[in-house]
């Protein structure tokens, strides 16, 4: 294209008028029919609006009462329509005399009517309640009664118990005292032999020592006099009836084997036999006590007759008495025992036996 072409179009390009301007693109614009924008007035309208706050406010500044004179016109207002509704209502209640008698009439009677219903009801409930309280004072002397008669029977009971109490303590003190009698004979019985039970073998009571066939009396340690001559004597086979067992004070014999035959004081039921050893503590030696022995009971009527009561085993212990039991099969009652030691604990020379005892039941 050449120059002067293209500056003759921008020219015609750019061409505007009064009215308007032709655009290449839009054609001819018509500058009063454009709407303005909004937001191309704001910034105006914003100071329009501060300017009538500022003047507005120094209105109210410049009139300090306004306030006041509103609150004065609106309570005036409010007093003019209440008056004017009494004076409604009163002109109508003398246009309607009757009318108002008419109301009054029924306003009573419904009230009296619920002065009566309200009667009714408390009538009702007065009578409930005092029904309720006759009941109530019923059951009271019933159980008034049940109270009395409660107490009547633990008056009773009580009787009966203080009777029962003052019985009971009357047997135990008759019992207490029975007690009393049989602990002290016991005890006495027991200081007496020490096992609290008869030894129908004591020399003192009646028994003695028959004979000690094939038995050796050990010499003692004692000398007596025989005619001006001291001699030696040797162990009493009696010793084993004898209550005592101090050291030294029992029946010794030489070796380990010994037979001795002993009358009882009665005819008895043998049911046990006691030995008796002094306190090991006390002795010097304690091999020379007998170990294992057998006890023999003896009849004579119709005839001579031997029953072994039991094979027993002696060791010397912390009990001075040792008793054992015999299981009877037969109640037999034996006039004569026969103790048989068959060996001691280890000392070859002798055996020493300190007290033998017998014990059972007589003839009634």
């Amino acid at each position: 294209m050449y120059k002067g072409n293209s500056k003759k179009q921008e020219s015609f390009k750019c061409k505007s008028t009064a009215t308007g301007r032709y655009d290449s693109t839009y054609g001819f614009i018509d500058f009063n029919k454009i709407v303005p924008n909004p937001a191309d007035f704001l910034p105006s309208g914003i100071k329009l609006l501060k300017n009538i706050e500022k003047s507005h406010k120094n209105k109210i500044l410049a009139n300090p009462n306004i306030f006041k004179r509103i609150s004065i016109l609106s309570l005036v207002f409010i007093i003019i329509v209440v008056i004017s509704k009494i004076l409604c209502n009163s002109y109508s209640s003398w246009l309607n005399p009757k009318q108002n008698e008419s109301d009054t009439c029924t306003m009573l009677i419904a009230k009296n009517s619920k002065n009566n219903y309200l009667k009714e009801i408390y009538q009702t409930e007065w009578d409930d309640v005092y029904e309720n309280i006759r009941k109530l004072q019923q059951q009271t002397d019933k159980i008034k009664a049940k109270l009395e008669m409660a107490s009547n029977r633990q008056r009773k009971l009580k009787t009966k118990i203080e009777d029962l109490k003052a019985e009971t303590l009357s047997i135990l003190a008759r019992k207490f005292e029975e007690v009393n009698v049989k602990i002290e004979d016991a005890f006495t019985l027991y200081d007496a032999d020490k096992i609290g039970r008869t030894d129908y073998a004591l020399e003192s009571a009646g028994g003695s020592v028959l004979s000690t066939p094939g038995t050796h009396p050990y010499p003692s340690n004692r000398y007596v006099n025989f005619l001006g001559i001291k001699v030696q004597s040797s162990s009493d086979p009696l010793n084993i009836i004898r209550p005592g067992i101090f050291p030294g004070q029992c029946f010794a014999f030489r070796g380990q084997k010994a037979r001795i035959r002993i009358q009882l004081v009665r005819p008895i039921i043998i049911d046990s036999v006691t030995m008796d050893y002094p306190y090991p503590k006390l002795l010097i030696d304690t091999t020379s006590a007998p170990k294992d022995f057998k006890v023999y009971g003896i009849k004579l009527i119709p005839q001579v007759s031997k029953y072994e009561l039991g094979h027993f085993t002696f060791t010397p212990s912390n009990k001075t008495s040792t008793t054992y039991f015999i299981n009877a099969t037969q109640k037999i009652f034996h006039e004569y025992v026969e103790l048989k030691i068959l060996n001691n604990h280890g000392h070859p020379n002798y055996t020493c036996i300190y007290r033998f005892r017998v014990h059972g039941k007589e003839k009634h």
